[in-house]
């Protein structure tokens, strides 16, 4: 089963479950469009260092890393491929 459930308004943030099918029209104006992706996981899940996911940073948000992870300094401008 599918629900449209189009969007009135214009809106400066759009928060969606990760496997919701969603969309939008073409940006037909000179403004940018950009997004932005953002996961929360527990802080025992072990995130790989290697495959199509390892030039992403990781960040503790809180509590202490169980995983043994290799995290980013939130004050540190993102470099791909480096952690």
């Amino acid at each position: 089963m599918s629900i449209s459930h189009p969007l009135h308004v214009i809106a400066e943030d759009v928060l969606h479950h990760s496997k919701m099918i969603h969309g939008s029209n073409p940006n037909t104006s000179a403004k940018r469009r950009c997004g932005y992706t953002m996961r929360y996981m527990p802080a025992t899940v072990k995130v790989r260092s290697t495959g199509p996911h390892a030039a992403h940073a990781v960040y503790l948000a809180r509590g202490r890393d169980r995983a043994g992870n290799e995290y980013g300094e939130p004050w540190v401008p993102f470099a791909p491929g480096i952690r």
